[in-house]
């Protein structure tokens, strides 16, 4: 039984929230960001379309690709963090 969860955790996409994804649904590519994560297995995603659409429980394997991930995107810009690190102390 260990061995069977082992080898479905090893398939995991590791897909993470908020990424923009392309998957396939009735023959038609869509794409859309992750807004919710089910960890069932497989694991389901939930989707907000471009559109403004939702479509629920998405299976991992449906989902084609990551787009683009949180991580990848530059964050907003913050006064404190364009600061040199001596300056930003006074920051506060």
């Amino acid at each position: 039984m260990v061995s069977q969860q082992l080898a479905s955790l090893a398939d995991t996409k590791e897909i993470p929230l908020r990424a923009r994804v392309r998957f396939k649904q009735f023959g038609t590519m869509l794409a859309g960001r992750v807004v919710g994560i089910s960890h069932d297995a497989p694991m389901r995603y939930d989707l907000r379309l471009d559109d403004g659409g939702f479509v629920a429980n998405v299976p991992e394997p449906e989902i084609d690709g990551v787009i683009d991930t949180p991580a990848s995107r530059p964050s907003p810009a913050s006064p404190r963090r364009n600061l040199p690190p001596f300056l930003a102390m006074f920051a506060a």
